[in-house]
């Protein structure tokens, strides 16, 4: 599970995909990396390093694979998925 609740504001349900970011790390074993702009830095999916206030790494962990999604879904994808497993914690 991860708990966002502490690092983001005003985010909603419309504006939620511009606070994190997430990118399969192709390898042996695929890790994810999440971006985390508690400043809404991630528009429509586009990423803006100057933006990223956090960056965490799920080693081992291919997000999309692990929630049934196609490799190429989005971050709005991703999000609605987390959240609906309880996986996600935000104020929205």
């Amino acid at each position: 599970m991860l708990d966002l609740r502490g690092l983001l504001a005003g985010e909603t349900t419309t504006t939620l995909d511009r606070f994190p970011g997430f990118d399969v790390i192709a390898g042996a074993t695929p890790s994810t990396g999440i971006r985390i702009s508690s400043a809404r830095g991630f528009r429509r999916g586009a990423y803006d390093c100057a933006a990223e206030d956090r960056r965490v790494v799920l080693e081992g962990v291919d997000i999309r694979a692990c929630l049934g999604l196609a490799a190429d879904a989005g971050d709005s994808l991703i999000v609605q998925a987390l959240i609906d497993r309880s996986w996600l914690l935000v104020d929205a």
